[in-house]
């Protein structure tokens, strides 16, 4: 038996020079900030799940050409009988968005942050170490190992640059 993947997305909405981000209330990283985002359904390819994902939780509209493809992390977590799992995001930035942001039932007190001054402090320890480097426009895949409760790092984030033909091809899901 192979260890249990769960794909997600995480959608990074930018204007001008800020990123959008809020306040998990459920689920994984309740009260830290994040990007909006959730599992991507039986039969959604990622693209189309970040669409809807960012609309559910922001109010906010984008069409499938300002999704950019940015990054796929893999967060190695472990259940709490230790059963290993892992958490694929498929990171975007989306440029050229519609409405303003509105709370949602997953995600409150949604700020634009500059993208040099984000709040580190108050985000899952494995999105500090990549985050930045999304809002760069680089193109990675990165592995974050989780401790217990996803409170800490088992080890330092791997990240690795790729091109984007390798990116958009791991953006496509079977």
């Amino acid at each position: 038996m192979g260890i249990y993947t769960l794909n997600c997305t995480v959608a990074l909405p930018r204007r001008d020079r800020t990123v959008l981000l809020g306040r998990k209330t459920e689920k994984i990283g309740v009260g830290l900030y994040n990007g909006a985002g959730g599992v991507i359904e039986e039969g959604e390819k990622p693209c189309g799940a970040t669409i809807r994902e960012l609309f559910e939780e922001t109010g906010l509209r984008a069409h499938y050409w300002n999704v950019e493809p940015i990054a796929v992390v893999d967060c190695h977590n472990k259940k709490e009988d230790g059963t290993p799992w892992v958490c694929r995001l498929f990171v975007s930035q989306l440029y050229h968005i519609q409405g303003e942001p509105q709370d949602s039932r997953e995600l409150v007190d949604q700020r634009w942050f500059p993208t040099g001054d984000l709040p580190l402090d108050e985000m899952l320890p494995g999105d500090r170490s990549w985050m930045p480097l999304a809002l760069l426009g680089t193109c990675f895949v990165a592995r974050v190992h989780y401790g217990p409760g996803l409170l800490t790092l088992e080890q330092d984030t791997e990240i690795t640059h790729i091109s984007r033909p390798e990116l958009n091809r791991l953006w496509t899901l079977p």
